[in-house]
């Protein structure tokens, strides 16, 4: 499931890059296109995320914000989790929360 939403996280990190100086997204680029073409350009099949991983999703996009560039280590994001949430995550929620901030972190440059 973990790679599941890697894949689905990969393509939402790309689809929100900007194509140019004037602030449009991949996203917004791709939709103009498939609304000129009248179907999609993009070849990549990416598939919803599965429910049982959207609260992983949901922490990762409610504390992201809060890091800045340095993101935690697992210990953090178990503590950050737990204070905000009140809930004390699973060692594959942190695997998971961690994996992201590594994709994050790659999309990024």
């Amino acid at each position: 499931m973990i790679a599941h939403l890697l894949f689905w996280a990969d393509n939402q990190f790309r689809l929100e890059k900007h194509v140019n100086d004037r602030g449009i997204t991949q996203a917004k680029a791709l939709r103009q296109i498939e609304k000129s073409m009248g179907k999609s350009p993009n070849n990549r099949t990416v598939t919803s995320l599965p429910s049982c991983m959207t609260h992983v999703w949901d922490w990762f996009v409610a504390l992201l914000p809060s890091y800045g560039a340095k993101l935690p280590t697992s210990g953090g994001w178990r503590q950050d989790v737990a204070a905000l949430f009140g809930i004390d995550p699973k060692p594959w929620e942190i695997q998971a929360l961690v994996s992201l901030s590594v994709l994050w972190n790659n999309n990024q440059s």
